[in-house]
C-alpha cells in the first residue's frame, strides 16, 4: 500500500514537472513567433523606406574613381554657370522670341548674356514654369560639358575613354539644392594592365535654393495682380507731391500750367528715392526704426504679401530713371497741363477762380532681385526678374493679367496681332474744309492695348483720291487715327469684320506762337503802351459755334509758350477773350468777335491784340463788376486783332 502510494506520488510529479515543461516551451514557441513578426516588420519597413539608390551607392571600381571624379567636378561647374544664368534672367537661359526680340518685354542692359524679362508684360504673363527651368538647366549642361571635358585629354596617358552612348541629363530643383544627374555611358580601359570598365552613373549637388527663390518670386507677382501695391504706392506719391497736381483750386486770375515732362521726370524721380525702401514682410530685410517720425513709412512701405515664411531670403527693388517709363496726364494738351477759369457770377463776376483735376496713366517697370543668404556662403544665387506697374485714370490697372505660365497658348503682342490681317479696307483722306484730297497722312489702327502702323495715304489709281488700301487685322470697334502736320488728328470708329472704305476727314490747322499784346487806358483809347512788369493778358480762342478752346498768356511764363490754334484753308470767325491780369484781380480786358479772312492769316507769324484798362484805378467793387460787364462795350473802342 505504501509502496503503490509511493509510486502514485511519483507519477504525479512526473506528471506536474512535465505539464510545467509542456506550458514553458508553449510560452517560447510564443516568444519565438513574435520575435519572428518583429524581424520580418522591421525589415519590411526598412525596405520600404530605404532611399533611392544614387550613384555614391553604386560600387564603383578604383580605375573608374578618378574619371568619376573629374567628370563629376566638371558636371558640378557647369551646373553652377547655368543655374547663376537662369537665376539672372528670370529663369531663362534660352529666351523665347517673344522676349528675346522684343525690346519692350524685357529691360535694357549693358551686360552680355543677361537679360531681365518681364513676368508681366503689356497685360500677360512671361513667368517660366519650373520644368522648364529645370530643363533648359539640363540643356545648358548638355550642350556646355564637353567643353569642360576636353575629350578626357587630362587621362589620355593612362586610360583610353570611349563614349558608347549619348549623354542625357535631368535636373531636379530641391527644396535645398540643386541636384543634376547625368547618364553618359563610358567604357574606361585602362592601358597598363587593359582591363576595361563600363560606367555611365554620374551626379552632383549644387547647394542654392533656386526652387524657393523661384517660389517667392512668383508669390509676389500674384499678390501683386491681387493687391496692385505698387500701383497704389505709385498714385500715393503722385498725390502726396505738391509740385504734381491732381485736384486743386485757388483764387486766382492766371492759369496755372504744368509741363507734361516736368512731371514725367518729377515722378521718375520720387520712384527712385522711394521704391528702395519697400520691404517684403516674412523675409529678410532691415526693420524700419521704431518713432512717430517713421509710422508711415512702417504703415505703407512694409508690404504683407504672403503669410508664408521665407527664412534666408533677401529681397531688394530697383528703379532706374534711364528705364521707359509711360505717362500721360488728362486733360491736357500739347503736352501741357492747364488749371480751368472759372468766373464768378454776377457781383463777384470779376473774381477769377482756376480749378484742375487731373487723372494720370503711368506705366513702368521695377526690378525684383532676390538673394539667397542662407546659402550665399557656399554658393551665391542672385535671381532677377521685372515686371510693369500699370496706373491707369489714376487706379492699379492689372485685370489683363494672365495666370498661365509659360510654356502655354501665348497672348499676342502688338505686332504679331498686326501681322495676322483679315479683311481689306480702303482709308480716304480729305481736307474738311476744301474737300481736296490730303496725302502722306500717317494712318494708325488700335484694337485694345495693340496698335499697327498701317503707312501712309498716296493717290490711289489715276490720281482720283488720297488714300490707302491695306488688310487690317481683326477688331470690333477699334480706333482708326490719321494724323499730318498742320492738321488736326483725326480718328473714328473702324470695326474690320467685313470690307469697306472709310473717309478720315481732316481739319487743317495753323498755329501762332508769336503774339502781343497792346493796353489802351479806358480815358485815352486812341493811345496805346507795353504791358507793365506786374500785368499779364490770358487770352482765349474759340472758333464761333464750337466748344474748342486755344489758350495764350503774354508775357509767357517760362517754358509754357502757348501756341495759338486757328482753322486753316477758310474764312472763320472766333470769339476772342482777353483779361488782363494785376495782382490777381482784373483790370482789364477785350471782349468781341474777329472775322479772319484766310488770305490774311495763311502768310502772318504774329498776332497783336489790344485791351482796354479800366482807368483810373479802382478799389471799389461796384465800379470793378460795372466795368467788367460791360467790356465788350469798351473793346470797341480798341482796335481788334492785327495780322502781322
Amino acid at each position: 500500500m505504501y509502496g503503490s502510494c509511493v509510486i502514485k506520488d511519483k507519477l504525479k510529479r512526473i506528471i506536474k514537472k512535465r505539464s510545467k515543461m509542456l506550458k514553458k516551451r508553449g510560452q517560447i514557441t510564443v516568444f519565438i513567433i513574435v520575435g519572428i513578426l518583429i524581424l520580418l516588420s522591421t525589415a519590411l519597413i526598412i525596405y520600404l523606406r530605404r532611399p533611392a539608390i544614387t550613384p555614391e551607392t553604386i560600387v564603383v571600381p578604383e580605375q573608374v574613381v578618378p574619371i568619376k571624379e573629374y567628370v563629376e567636378t566638371c558636371l558640378e561647374s557647369t551646373a553652377e554657370t547655368g543655374i547663376s544664368i537662369a537665376a539672372s534672367n528670370g529663369g531663362y537661359i534660352y529666351f523665347p522670341d517673344e522676349i528675346s526680340r522684343n525690346p519692350r518685354a524685357h529691360l535694357p542692359s549693358l551686360i552680355d548674356n543677361v537679360m531681365t524679362p518681364y513676368w508681366y508684360y503689356d497685360g500677360s504673363s512671361r513667368i517660366p514654369s519650373e520644368s522648364l527651368i529645370a530643363f533648359q538647366i539640363s540643356e545648358y549642361i548638355r550642350l556646355n560639358l564637353p567643353e569642360c571635358l576636353a575629350n578626357f585629354s587630362a587621362f589620355e596617358e593612362q586610360y583610353d575613354i570611349e563614349e558608347t552612348g549619348n549623354m542625357s541629363v535631368s535636373t531636379d530643383l530641391g527644396e535645398e539644392a540643386v541636384i543634376v544627374n547625368l547618364d553618359y555611358p563610358l567604357n574606361i580601359r585602362e592601358k597598363l594592365n587593359m582591363t576595361s570598365v563600363e560606367f555611365k552613373d554620374f551626379t552632383t549637388s549644387v547647394n542654392v535654393r533656386l526652387k524657393k527663390a523661384y517660389e517667392l518670386a512668383r508669390e509676389i507677382l500674384d499678390r501683386e495682380n491681387e493687391q496692385t501695391f505698387f500701383e497704389d504706392l505709385t498714385v500715393d506719391l503722385i498725390a502726396l507731391d505738391n509740385s504734381i497736381p491732381d485736384t486743386g483750386f485757388e483764387v486766382r486770375c492766371v492759369p496755372r500750367i504744368w509741363q507734361m515732362s516736368e512731371l514725367k521726370d518729377k515722378l521718375k524721380t520720387l520712384l527712385r528715392a522711394n521704391l528702395p525702401f519697400v520691404k517684403f514682410a516674412n523675409t529678410e530685410y532691415i526693420p524700419i526704426p521704431s518713432g512717430d517720425d517713421w509710422e508711415y513709412m512702417r504703415n505703407h512701405y512694409v508690404w504683407t504679401f504672403s503669410e508664408n515664411k521665407y527664412p534666408g531670403m533677401h529681397v531688394a527693388l530697383t528703379y532706374d530713371e534711364n528705364w521707359p517709363m509711360l505717362f500721360y496726364a488728362r486733360p491736357s494738351s500739347s503736352g501741357m497741363l492747364r488749371s480751368n477759369p472759372i468766373m464768378g457770377q454776377d457781383i463777384l463776376s470779376w473774381i477769377c477762380f482756376h480749378l484742375w483735376h487731373f487723372t494720370y496713366d503711368v506705366v513702368y517697370p521695377v526690378q525684383i532681385t532676390i538673394v539667397d543668404e542662407e546659402t550665399k556662403r557656399h554658393k551665391e544665387l542672385v535671381f532677377n526678374y521685372a515686371f510693369e506697374v500699370s496706373v491707369n485714370h489714376n487706379r492699379g490697372d492689372r485685370s489683363n493679367f494672365a495666370l498661365e505660365v509659360l510654356p502655354a497658348a501665348e497672348i499676342p503682342i502688338a505686332e504679331e496681332y498686326c501681322s495676322v490681317t483679315d479683311k481689306e479696307i480702303t482709308v480716304y483722306t480729305v481736307n474738311n474744309v476744301t474737300k481736296d484730297d490730303v496725302e502722306d497722312v500717317n494712318i494708325s489702327f488700335t484694337c485694345g492695348r495693340l496698335r499697327c502702323d498701317m503707312g501712309e495715304t498716296e493717290l490711289l489709281g489715276y490720281g482720283v483720291a488720297a488714300g490707302l488700301t491695306k488688310q487690317f487685322p481683326f477688331c470690333v470697334n477699334g480706333i482708326l487715327k490719321g494724323s499730318k502736320e498742320g492738321y488736326e488728328d483725326s480718328a473714328t470708329f473702324l470695326s474690320t469684320g467685313t470690307e469697306k472704305a472709310v473717309t478720315l476727314e481732316m481739319i487743317p490747322i495753323k498755329m501762332i506762337e508769336k503774339y502781343k499784346v497792346a493796353k489802351h487806358k479806358q480815358t485815352e483809347p486812341e493811345f496805346e503802351e507795353a504791358l507793365a512788369d506786374d500785368e499779364q493778358a490770358i487770352i482765349t480762342i474759340t472758333p464761333a459755334g464750337r466748344k474748342e478752346q486755344s489758350f495764350g498768356m503774354y508775357p509767357e511764363e517760362e517754358g509754357a509758350a502757348l501756341p495759338l490754334k486757328f482753322y486753316a484753308d477758310g474764312d472763320f470767325t472766333y470769339n476772342v477773350s482777353i483779361y488782363l491780369i494785376k495782382d490777381d484781380m482784373i483790370t482789364g480786358g477785350y471782349k468781341g468777335q474777329w472775322a479772319v479772312d484766310w488770305e490774311d492769316m495763311k502768310d502772318a507769324d504774329l498776332i497783336r491784340f489790344h485791351v482796354i484798362e479800366q482807368w483810373p484805378e479802382t478799389s471799389d467793387e461796384i465800379e470793378q463788376y460795372l466795368f467788367i460787364q460791360a467790356l465788350e462795350d469798351y473793346s470797341e473802342e480798341v482796335p481788334e486783332p492785327e495780322l502781322q
